[in-house]
């Protein structure tokens, strides 16, 4: 069964007080078995805008996930987030398909796992085919596996895109691969759209360092609007 999972970007305007929230929803949390992958932490933006703070978190499915954030536990903490942060805050049912196919060494599994946090309007998806497919190579070589991949979603607070990808890696370091930049041109306005409160474009994130991507890049801007950041875990 796949998971669910909340995914929220924060801005906190008063740290002291927002102690309080974090305080206040280990109860929740625990009640619906809910797991934090990312929370805080190092993270890098690579296209477009992002929160200051995010937070990645795992529960045994996607009614447990929007169960917690209903209920009466999290309910009483959440003003104590309220006062002190902004927040777009999406839950997005997790992903249990085919994974992209492994190829050569995987990486050396490290203390903590990197993350990409996509969220994207496609805006042609037969053009968004191609990305998704030269994209698989990459993701291999790697070893990433698809957590979130499109599916079920709702925008609980603020704004967020129409789709949600969440890809995990298995070490936040490794050399990079030789790979040569696109010569795709994204559509005009997918250049020059400008940002929404939650992305402008689409928001892609992980921790590990900067790599050059391959060309499946340039095929996802033909048929996406794009944003990419990168992100840590937690543990």
């Amino acid at each position: 069964m796949p998971k669910g999972y909340w995914i929220p970007h924060i801005d906190v305007s008063d740290a002291e007080g927002y102690k309080d929230y974090t305080a206040a929803t280990p109860p929740a949390h625990h009640k619906y078995n809910g797991v934090a992958l990312v929370r805080g932490g190092k993270m890098e933006v690579l296209e477009g805008r992002a929160r200051a703070r995010n937070v990645l978190r795992e529960f045994p499915d996607y009614a447990a996930a929007l169960a917690c954030y209903r209920s009466p536990e999290y309910q009483r903490a959440r003003p104590l987030r309220l006062k002190h942060s902004t927040a777009d805050f999406v839950i997005v049912e997790g992903y249990d398909g085919a994974q992209p196919p492994q190829s050569g060494a995987p990486p050396t599994p490290a203390a903590r796992k990197g993350y990409w946090i996509v969220h994207g309007d496609v805006t042609d998806p037969e053009g968004y085919k191609a990305y998704v497919a030269a994209n698989a190579v990459s993701l291999g070589e790697f070893g990433a596996r698809f957590l979130v991949r499109g599916g079920a979603q709702e925008v609980v607070e603020g704004k967020a895109r129409s789709r949600t990808v969440v890809l995990e890696f298995p070490a936040t370091r490794r050399r990079s691969p030789a790979t040569v930049r696109p010569s795709i041109r994204p559509r005009s306005g997918c250049a020059t759209a400008r940002p929404s409160s939650i992305s402008s474009r689409s928001r892609a994130t992980t921790v590990r360092r900067r790599d050059r991507l391959p060309a499946s890049r340039g095929q996802r801007n033909i048929g996406m609007r794009l944003e990419t950041h990168r992100w840590p875990t937690c543990v």
